[in-house]
């Protein structure tokens, strides 16, 4: 996921060049003044974020899955466990 397909940035370039200015670097190529090192550091690490919350919401899926089959397992355990006490009670 890109960052502009996440979130609208308002005046990008403004806010970037306000952000160049708190962190004295070169924050652009060669003799251009784009701050372009500063975007592309940015728009990086949000796609590097991006893909770990999809991979953290895909294992939290399958956790979740796990949990409600164990769950499921567990109910119908209880439930053959019943039905095996009441023949036994009753000598069916």
């Amino acid at each position: 996921m890109k960052l502009f397909d996440f979130a609208y940035c308002g005046n990008y370039n403004d806010s970037i060049a306000s952000l160049s200015v708190l962190v004295p670097e070169k924050w652009s190529f060669g003799n251009q003044n784009n701050n372009g090192i500063l975007k592309n550091y940015i728009e990086h690490t949000f796609g590097g974020f991006a893909k770990k919350a999809k991979l953290l919401k895909k294992t939290i899926v399958q956790f979740l899955t796990l949990v409600y089959l164990i769950h499921i397992i567990n109910q119908y355990a209880h439930t053959l466990l019943r039905i095996e006490l009441l023949i036994g009670k009753n000598g069916i």
